[in-house]
């Protein structure tokens, strides 16, 4: 027969007992196996408090032309107990549920993760801390065996609806944070005395939820010289707790950019903007209410924003284009030649306009006359129509 504890992990220790019993009878070593698991409990304090974890028994019996005969009982039992300076967990969910203890933790592991927007850059998308931990929660172990196992059934239960939430509060000796509660697992021991349990959740680091405002946007700059436009495109996403904090960084994002490449909101073309919200399992049907069901919606958030803008001015100092018309009248009676210029000129500038018309009376040895429709006349002595009819 082997007995005494086995080991310890963190305030958690164990006692293990095992061996054979021989006898007449099966019920003799039964007998001896409940007084020697009492004087064993006892003698090694495992009584008050501690938690059976396993009850296994083996009979051997022979059965010969001679007769059935019981030989021996095979055994192994063991208990857990917790000291007095471990540390219990504790989970209330953040709609309105019941602190739940879950008992003793046996195992607490605290990570850390991080996304960045770049693997080339310092910038963090999100910053991530993670809970891995489990425990037991015992039961009633005075109960008979029908009355511990429908007990511990319910508590399962319990423990099952309050992790059902969005998120709640998780308290582990001094360390408390709001988490998202993503696995649960709630194990009825093979003794049927207790609950051991593992949770994994997860919370924010980095940005801070109740006031952040991420934004990814994307600016083009393009210039189109045949029609002598240039245009600016500034688009992205903004991530948010609210709209209003979304819409508040759009407008100062807005005003830093057209600073940046000397646009201004005069310029703007196009704004369009969308909103994505989610409205967690609100609508869903509505039950009787003598069906005893409720609806558990996480509620309505706020997502991110959306937005795009087009810009477009002329470009400075270039000449787009030119047309020409030009007509020549003769005034015989009044020996006069009359010559029309008109046509359009396409330019960013007043001064650009100005030397394509210097350029155009240039070509005709004629002064400058007008800005957009030109008339020129000049008039010839009757000695020399001949000649200025010439040119």
């Amino acid at each position: 027969m082997d007995g005494g504890p086995e080991g310890q992990l963190h305030s958690e220790t164990t006692l293990t007992l095992a061996g054979k019993i021989q006898a007449a009878t099966l019920v003799l070593a039964q007998t001896k196996l409940a007084a020697l698991t009492a004087a064993v409990a006892l003698q090694n304090g495992y009584t008050k408090g501690a938690q059976q974890l396993t009850n296994d028994s083996t009979s051997n019996n022979l059965s010969t032309m001679d007769g059935d005969t019981f030989i021996e009982l095979s055994f192994s039992l063991s208990w857990r107990q917790w000291k007095s300076t471990n540390q219990q967990a504790t989970f209330k969910a953040s709609n309105g549920g019941t602190l739940r203890n879950l008992g003793n933790v046996n195992r607490w592991r605290d990570h850390y993760a991080a996304a960045r927007f770049n693997e080339m850059r310092s910038q963090r998308r999100h910053a991530t801390g993670s809970v891995e931990a489990s425990g037991t929660l015992a039961g009633q172990a005075n109960l008979p065996l029908d009355n511990r196992r429908a007990a511990l059934l319910a508590l399962q239960r319990q423990l099952k609806a309050q992790v059902n939430c969005a998120d709640g509060t998780l308290t582990y000796g001094d360390w408390s944070q709001c988490v998202r509660v993503e696995d649960f697992q709630a194990e009825i021991n093979q003794a049927e005395t207790g609950i051991d349990w593992s949770l994994s959740a997860s919370y924010s680091l980095f940005p801070n939820e109740g006031g952040y405002a991420t934004a990814e946007y994307t600016v083009n700059d393009r210039e189109d010289v045949e029609s002598g436009d240039e245009f600016f495109t500034f688009n992205g996403k903004i991530g948010a707790p609210t709209a209003a904090l979304a819409m508040a960084k759009l407008n100062s994002l807005r005003a830093a950019i057209l600073t940046m490449y000397g646009w201004t909101l005069a310029q703007r073309l196009r704004d369009e903007a969308s909103s994505q919200n989610v409205y967690a399992n609100g609508d869903a049907t509505s039950y009787p209410a003598e069906s005893g069901v409720t609806d558990a919606a996480d509620g309505t958030t706020f997502i991110e924003l959306s937005f795009s803008e087009d810009y477009r001015r002329r470009i400075q100092g270039l000449l787009v284009g030119s047309t020409m018309q030009v007509s020549n009248r003769e005034d015989i009676p009044a020996q006069t030649l009359v010559t029309t210029f008109a046509g359009t000129v396409m330019a960013t500038g007043r001064r650009r306009t100005r030397l394509m018309l210097r350029r155009w009376l240039g070509r005709r040895h004629w002064g400058r006359t007008g800005r957009r429709r030109l008339t020129a006349r000049r008039s010839c002595a009757a000695a020399r129509s001949a000649s200025t009819s010439g040119r």
